[in-house]
C-alpha cells in the first residue's frame, strides 16, 4: 500500500469514528446506549468543585448534515486514488473534500459543543453555497487541497505511479 493510501485511509478511520453519533441516530439509536460507543458519547468530567456532570445525549434522532459531510469526504477519498493527469476532475475533488469537512465540522461543533453548553458561537452553516466568509474558507481549502494534490501527482508519467519522483531517481525502464 501506498503512502497516499495510509493517509486516506487514516482520515477515513476518522471521519467514520466522529460519525458514528450520527449513523446510530439515522438507525434510531442514541450511541450511549451501544456499548462500544457509550464512552464516546456520554462524557463525565469532573469540575473543580467535585461535582461531575452527565451530559444528556446531544445527537437528535434522524439525519444529519454531519454525515452527509462523512459521505462527501468519503467520496472524495476514494476518488483521490485515481484522478492521474486531470486537474479539473482533481479540483472538483479537493472542493468535495473540503465541502464534506465543513459539513462535518459545522454539525459536530453544534452536537457535540454547543448543544452540551460549552461555548454558544457556532461554526457557520455551509449546507448551501453562498457568498459568505465560511464558504470562502472552504473555496481557498479546496484550492490549497488542489495545488497539494498537482504537486504530489506525476502528470507526466503513467497513472499508477502515484507521486512525483525527482528526475535524478527515476528508475531506468526495461
Amino acid at each position: 500500500m501506498a503512502a497516499a493510501d495510509w493517509v486516506r485511509l487514516a482520515l477515513a478511520v476518522a471521519f467514520l469514528v466522529a460519525a458514528l453519533p450520527w449513523l446510530a441516530a439515522d438507525l434510531g439509536l442514541y450511541s450511549n446506549g451501544v456499548p462500544l460507543l457509550a464512552s464516546c458519547s456520554r462524557v463525565a468530567s469532573s469540575c473543580p468543585s467535585g461535582r461531575v456532570f452527565h451530559f444528556r445525549p446531544a445527537v437528535h434522532h434522524g439525519h444529519h448534515h454531519g454525515m452527509d459531510g462523512v459521505l462527501l469526504v468519503l467520496t472524495a477519498l476514494l476518488f483521490s486514488r485515481r484522478l492521474g493527469r486531470r486537474p479539473v476532475l482533481a479540483a472538483y475533488v479537493s472542493l468535495l473534500f473540503c465541502y464534506g469537512v465543513g459539513n462535518v465540522a459545522n454539525d459536530f461543533w453544534i452536537e457535540q459543543v454547543v448543544k452540551r453548553g460549552w461555548t454558544t458561537w457556532e461554526i457557520p452553516d455551509v449546507t448551501t453555497p453562498r457568498l459568505s466568509v465560511a464558504w470562502s474558507l472552504i473555496v481557498v481549502a479546496a484550492v490549497a487541497v488542489w495545488a497539494l494534490w498537482v504537486r504530489l501527482v506525476d502528470w507526466s508519467g503513467d497513472e499508477e505511479s502515484p507521486f512525483r519522483t525527482e528526475p535524478d531517481r527515476i528508475p531506468a525502464r526495461r
